[in-house]
C-alpha cells in the first residue's frame, strides 16, 4: 500500500510517497505535488509486484566480509578441495585490503584497481587473476542468485595479462627414470606409449 505524506518546507509543501508492500523493504521518495507522488507510488508498486524492483539499500546493509563468508560456504566448499583452499586463501587477501566492513554495494572498480596495482606488487600476475575471478564470480553470484542490487566492479577495470607459460623438457636422466619406471607398470603397453611420445612429441588426445 502507498501513503502520501504532506509536508511544510521552506518552499511551500512537499509530498513523500512511501510504499509498503508484505515481503519488501518500505521505499519513499519526495516530490513537489501530489500528482508526481501519486504516479511514483503506483508505479513503484507495479514493480515491486512484477519481482523487478531493487532497493538499493540491500546492497549497503551487506559487509564484503559477509559476502565472502557465504560465497565460500555456498559456492566454494562445493568445488575441488584444492580450488577450494585456493579460493579461501584469495578470499583472505581480498578482505584484508578491501576490509572486512565495508558494504559490498560501496566497492567501486577504483577500489578494485587499487586493489590489483597493490598485489601486483607483491605476487604474479596470475595470482592476482585468481584473486580478481574470485571477487568477479563473487558478485556476479550476489546479483544473480542472492538478490543483492550490485554491479560487478571487476568488469570495468584491466585485469593483469596472463603470464607466458613455458615449454619444459626432460632431461635425459628424466627420460630414462621415466621409462624404467613405465617397464614397471601392469599396464604392459605404456612404455611403448611413451616412448613414441618422447620421440615424436605428439600429445596425448
Amino acid at each position: 500500500m502507498a501513503r502520501i505524506t504532506k509536508r511544510k518546507n521552506k518552499k511551500g509543501w512537499s509530498y513523500t510517497a512511501t510504499v509498503r508492500m508484505k515481503g519488501h523493504p518500505s521505499v519513499s521518495r519526495t516530490f513537489d505535488t501530489k500528482g508526481e507522488a501519486m504516479v511514483w507510488a503506483a508505479q513503484t508498486e507495479e514493480i515491486i509486484k512484477a519481482k523487478k524492483y531493487n532497493d538499493p539499500r540491500l546492497a549497503l546493509k551487506i559487509s564484503f566480509g559477509e559476502a565472502i563468508e557465504k560465497y565460500l560456504k555456498t559456492i566454494s566448499s562445493r568445488k575441488a578441495t584444492t580450488t577450494h583452499m585456493r579460493e579461501k586463501a584469495s578470499a583472505k587477501q581480498l578482505v584484508d585490503q578491501i576490509g572486512r566492513d565495508t558494504p559490498l554495494g560501496t566497492i567501486s572498480a577504483a577500489i578494485v584497481a587499487d586493489y590489483r596495482d597493490t598485489r601486483m606488487q607483491i605476487v604474479s600476475a596470475y595470482s592476482v587473476r585468481q584473486e580478481l575471478a574470485l571477487l568477479s564470480h563473487l558478485f556476479s553470484k550476489a546479483r544473480k542468485e542472492w538478490g543483492i542490487p550490485v554491479d560487478n566492479p571487476v568488469e570495468n577495470i584491466e585485469r593483469p595479462a596472463p603470464p607466458k607459460g613455458r615449454t619444459r623438457f626432460l632431461t635425459e636422466d628424466e627420460a630414462i627414470r621415466l621409462l624404467n619406471a613405465c617397464r614397471k607398470s601392469r599396464n604392459k603397453t605404456l612404455y611403448a606409449y611413451i616412448l613414441t611420445l618422447l620421440h615424436t612429441g605428439m600429445r596425448s588426445c
